[in-house]
């Protein structure tokens, strides 16, 4: 669509290039298709949208890539940052409050040795659990991912008004979705 690296070449070429590097993209992620919706398999790789916008003007392509590709990725990376930070501040604060639960309950024995209330293990579980689940799905990490891609794509964004011609734009599309690929890179790596 963008005329980038790879795709400048004539209309039939890049159509068998663009189906080849899906179908490699797919034999590696191949874990993948079975949880895809078969309405999306069936799909077109190659739509009319994406020829309609690959025969537009610079300026036309510019725009499109602009609102579709990059506003559309910063606000995804923008939503993602802000979930994982909330969710990383709710368990933290469980986590304290668990903490202090133990504290409490450990003050309530020495204060009270005869009770029959022990929630000193109990709390201190919890509190190990909500550690352990922090660490586990690494919610601050993946803040920090989503933060620093999204300010990567507003930088990009913002920088695109000096794009003067076709090799300008061939290698900012290739700058920008090199920072999306870092940081899917990124996700695989710590999910494998």
């Amino acid at each position: 669509m963008t005329r980038s690296e790879t795709f400048e070449t004539g209309e039939g070429n890049v159509d068998k290039i663009f189906i080849d590097r899906i179908t490699e993209l797919k034999d590696e992620f191949n874990s993948l298709v079975p949880v895809m919706k078969n309405n999306l398999l069936s799909l077109p790789f190659i739509t009319q949208k994406m020829k309609d916008v690959r025969d537009a003007t610079l300026d036309e392509r510019i725009n499109h890539y602009r609102l579709y590709r990059i506003q559309d990725q910063i606000n995804w990376y923008s939503r993602k940052a802000e979930f994982n930070r909330n969710l990383s501040n709710q368990y933290f604060w469980l986590l304290i409050i668990s903490q202090a639960l133990a504290i409490i309950a450990s003050v309530y024995i020495i204060v009270q040795p005869k009770t029959n209330f022990n929630f000193v293990g109990l709390f201190t579980t919890i509190a190990a659990s909500l550690l352990t689940w922090i660490q586990v799905k690494k919610y601050n990490e993946l803040n920090t991912a989503y933060s620093t891609t999204n300010i990567e794509l507003v930088k990009a964004r913002d920088t695109m008004s000096t794009i003067l011609d076709e090799n300008a734009f061939a290698k900012f599309v290739l700058d920008a979705e090199n920072a999306v690929s870092r940081e899917h890179t990124t996700w695989l790596a710590q999910r494998r």
